[in-house]
């Protein structure tokens, strides 16, 4: 149940996962906003089920941002979560963290000029700076072609080099390969070269071949040749190298309902199970028969609860534009986790609080410095791992779930992303199977 304020603005919403709605004892997100006294109605809090309330400051009154209404900062309590200062009226070019005293910069304090964003306001340098010690925590540039495809991604902040990407495509603009080692000076060429993929498609974007060669010795440890039919539904897998996978099925609406789980062995799969409205319910290990996931959603199409095995339930709660603030398990009446988003863009994690941080709204204290967190974060990056490297287009999304596709993704997402193939999603405990490339209800793009 939603209510609103007298300008139509959404000010709460119940989110009951079993039954009907108690205003008095529904877990809630409410939202508040600007009066309207100073022709002004922007967002101004945002307060969670269990009562934490985050605030949305817009800077000194008559000030640039206030009059702009940009967000400047945005608090908990008394703690300054993120400070943003903008190119434009709402380009966000230098986020500030003051608690892990780290800021993600795109600007470098140059006078009329942007050092991480080249001359069509394509994102260049990212530089994660630790502003104390004055050295980057991480730091990737890129490269694009005239048609604004990025042609490679240079990882200075790995010391073992190990991480750099080199992208190729074909004459429509898509993703024929990729390589990732160390690029040299010219970033036309990968030394030291650690993995790479490359796919052949067909007229409409399907997958005719692909082959992966996992440490790059020269013979491929992954060759794959597809099929499929009119509809853009994958009809045959045949590898002449590399583990044998079973062949997806399909319901009339285009679904897949035959997983296969490579992971698992030699033509292993897994059952999908899908409403009327196509969101995905249930997922079964059909060597075992065993249940791995439940899900249920609500009207908007959000999945509100997850059942993984004989695990809890876990209960979602999300804004209205879908972004989960909230997790509890089981019967709690208390958060498990917590997120806090930012401004620019709708997958902007700025907070994760797990559980043993929860505290009741009253007793929060100021949250204590994040640092850690971030140089693990970085630490990671400079591990070596798999790489990630199968592509997947914003509005082509995977047939095993199918959730609702927020405008900001797709104004974010414009290049195709590379995960590693196949995708193990660890939270649902599956394999994600790229959709055809061409959605049968979207046509050709």
């Amino acid at each position: 149940m939603t209510w609103y304020n007298d300008f139509r603005q959404i000010s709460t919403e119940f989110i009951a996962h079993d039954g009907m709605v108690n205003t008095s004892t529904t877990p809630k997100i409410q939202y508040s906003y600007a009066d309207g006294s100073s022709n002004q109605t922007r967002p101004t809090s945002v307060t969670y089920p269990d009562g934490r309330q985050i605030d949305f400051d817009y800077g000194t009154s008559g000030g640039i941002d206030d009059s702009l209404s940009r967000v400047q900062q945005m608090l908990d309590g008394a703690t300054t979560l993120v400070e943003y200062r903008y190119l434009g009226a709402g380009t966000p070019v230098q986020i500030s963290y003051p608690q892990p005293d780290v800021t993600m910069d795109l600007w470098d304090e140059t006078e009329e000029t942007y050092a991480g964003l080249d001359r069509f306001g394509r994102v260049k340098d990212v530089r994660w700076r630790d502003l104390s010690a004055g050295i980057d925590l991480s730091r990737i540039e890129y490269g694009y072609d005239r048609a604004s495809n990025r042609t490679w991604r240079e990882n200075l902040s790995d010391p073992n080099r190990e991480h750099d990407w080199l992208y190729a495509y074909d004459g429509l603009h898509r993703l024929s390969s990729a390589e990732r080692g160390q690029l040299n000076s010219g970033h036309t060429a990968i030394t030291g070269d650690q993995f790479n993929q490359c796919w052949s498609l067909d007229p409409t974007g399907n997958w005719k071949g692909f082959q992966q060669d996992d440490n790059a010795d020269g013979t491929a440890d992954l060759i794959q040749t597809r099929t499929a039919n009119a509809v853009n539904e994958i009809t045959g897998i045949t590898n002449t190298t590399g583990a044998t996978w079973a062949t997806p099925t399909y319901d009339l609406n285009g679904n897949t309902t035959t997983n296969p789980r490579p992971d698992l062995g030699t033509n292993a799969t897994m059952t999908a199970t899908f409403d009327a409205w196509n969101r995905l319910r249930k997922l079964v290990d059909d060597a075992t028969s065993a249940t791995l996931l439940e899900n249920t959603f609500d009207g908007r199409n959000f999945r509100i609860t997850a059942t993984e095995g004989a695990n809890p339930t876990r209960h979602y709660y999300f804004t209205d534009d879908w972004q989960c603030v909230e997790e509890r398990t089981g019967t709690a009446t208390t958060p498990e986790r917590q997120h806090v988003w930012g401004i620019r863009y709708i997958d902007d994690l700025l907070l994760r609080e797990p559980s043993h941080r929860h505290l009741n709204h009253a007793q929060r204290a100021p949250l204590p410095p994040c640092r850690r967190q971030l140089e693990h974060h970085c630490n990671r990056q400079r591990q070596r791992q798999r790489p990630r490297a199968l592509r997947i287009h914003p509005l082509r999304c995977h047939h095993v779930l199918r959730p609702r596709l927020h405008s900001a993704i797709r104004q974010q997402l414009r290049h195709p992303l590379h995960l590693h193939q196949p995708r193990m999603d660890t939270g649902r405990g599956l394999v994600l199977l790229p959709q055809p490339l061409v959605r049968r209800d979207a046509g050709a793009v």
